[in-house]
């Protein structure tokens, strides 16, 4: 498990959420060139903390975000694209080939 940085503004109807979003290090960059800023477990209770406001204080959070040598890509089903789907096994790697095989023609053909 991680945690993403984020914010949230506004209160009530006008509220809003959004997630930080960096370069993609070197793990992430053949799937994308952006990715979100991904929070050191040390560090997640500082973010949190409201009394953490000092751009410098909350820059060098930023910054120590997890590296690609401390993170691991693997192959998810296509079914995570979907909020119905929401069962455990969708957090297990999967092969190419299982991935492939949960394909239906329609995905394929797009």
């Amino acid at each position: 498990m991680f945690g993403f940085a984020g914010l949230i503004v506004g209160e009530g109807e006008n509220s809003g959420a959004v997630i930080l979003t960096s370069s993609a290090n070197s793990l992430m960059q053949p799937v994308h060139n952006r990715q979100p800023v991904i929070l050191r477990p040390e560090t997640e209770d500082d973010w949190l903390n409201p009394d953490t406001s000092e751009p410098e204080e909350l820059s060098k959070i930023i910054d120590d975000q997890l590296t690609s040598k401390e993170m691991q890509r693997m192959i998810a089903s296509t079914e995570i694209n979907s909020v119905k789907n929401n069962y455990h096994d969708l957090t297990q790697p999967r092969s190419e080939q299982q991935v492939w095989d949960d394909c239906d023609d329609d995905e394929l053909l797009g």
